[in-house]
């Protein structure tokens, strides 16, 4: 790959112009003539009209002072013509791109190329890039780290466009956890960066929240050794049942109307005790909150909080040693120190 000189972006070898800035490249064709036309240098096939040649002077005591150096040619001020990119090639000269590739400026002409017009090989998630064409370059540096007691012990590289991830089967395997489908789950390089994909497996993909997130219905959140399952009680009142007479109140408990609840997943994946989310927070926790765990060696004192916002339920860690985690739904992507848990496995995201 060509670095870029003015943005940095990485190009193919055989680009003569940068994809995202459309400035030149260095290369081996270009670098003979700027050097002849920024310094002056004397071309060797016309030396001896000058009477010298490197290595000094030809018949004659008198040297001839070589020219003077052209002063710089400035960037023109205005931009190349638009080349609407028709088919995945290039209008003004026809070079062709690499299907599903989101292109700037042709690599071959440095011609302004309409990006829209670029076919795509493939439907990508809202906010990730289209797969790269075969044979890709994936970035160098990336790898996954486990993670174990608050220790970063064995290293797996992300050396390819996809890598699987599971207990039998996969590019890295985990066969000592019960946990995990034999093909569990799939991170991939979809530029500019990664993403994590479930590959239907028995207990799904985690992520660690980096910040308050919005929940859904039937959306899974692992905290500590629990794993809740968020219900919304959707909106408008409550009815069940039969209405009660006018005047008489109905008993019970609480002064705010839930607008969710948390059902606990047991061990063998069936319901169990259920925990209701009220609009003002609902904290969870090992000694302090509403809701108490204390035999949970994993849960912080206070672990997480759980509260309404603009009609919605959201969740959001509260600084806990272990943190909190949501089941993906779909591709969902990477950024560097990421943390994801599949089965009892837990994986950071290292990038340079």
């Amino acid at each position: 790959m060509k670095a870029c000189p003015s943005c940095g972006s990485r190009n193919e070898e055989r680009s003569q112009f940068c994809n995202d800035c459309g400035t030149r490249l260095p290369g081996e064709e270009s670098a003979p003539a700027h050097a002849t036309e920024s310094t002056g240098a004397a071309d060797p096939r016309t030396a001896s009209l000058h009477g010298v040649h490197h290595g000094g002077l030809l018949g004659g005591a008198h040297r001839v002072p070589p020219a003077p150096a052209a002063p710089p040619v400035p960037s023109p001020a205005t931009p190349p013509p638009r080349a609407p990119a028709s088919a995945g090639a290039c209008a003004s000269c026809g070079a062709a791109f690499p299907a599903g590739s989101v292109v700037s400026w042709c690599p071959a002409c440095g011609a302004l190329v309409d990006s829209s017009r670029v076919p795509s090989r493939a439907t990508t998630p809202p906010g990730m890039g289209a797969p790269p064409p075969p044979g890709a370059a994936v970035p160098q540096g990336w790898a996954l780290v486990l993670l174990k007691a608050g220790e970063r012990l064995d290293r797996y590289p992300l050396r390819k466009v996809e890598m699987v991830l599971g207990r039998t089967e996969g590019d890295y395997v985990f066969p000592e956890d019960p946990l995990l489908s034999p093909r569990h789950a799939k991170v991939a390089f979809r530029g500019p960066g990664f993403q994590v994909e479930d590959l239907g497996s028995r207990n799904g993909v985690y992520l660690r929240l980096r910040g308050p997130s919005r929940l859904a219905g039937g959306d899974l959140v692992n905290l500590g050794s629990l794993v809740l399952r968020y219900e919304s009680a959707g909106p408008g009142p409550r009815v069940t049942g039969v209405l009660p007479p006018a005047g008489i109140r109905p008993f019970g408990s609480g002064r705010e109307r839930p607008l969710g609840r948390l059902v606990r997943i047991l061990q063998d994946g069936s319901d169990g005790p259920a925990y209701p989310l009220v609009p003002s927070r609902t904290i969870l926790g090992r000694k302090t909150g509403h809701f108490l765990f204390p035999d949970d060696p994993l849960l912080s004192r206070q672990h997480a909080q759980f509260y309404e916002r603009d009609g919605e339920m959201w969740v959001e860690d509260l600084g806990s040693s272990n943190g909190t985690l949501l089941r993906v739904r779909g591709p969902a992507p990477l950024e560097k120190g990421a943390v994801l848990r599949i089965g009892d496995v837990t994986l950071e995201v290292q990038g340079p």
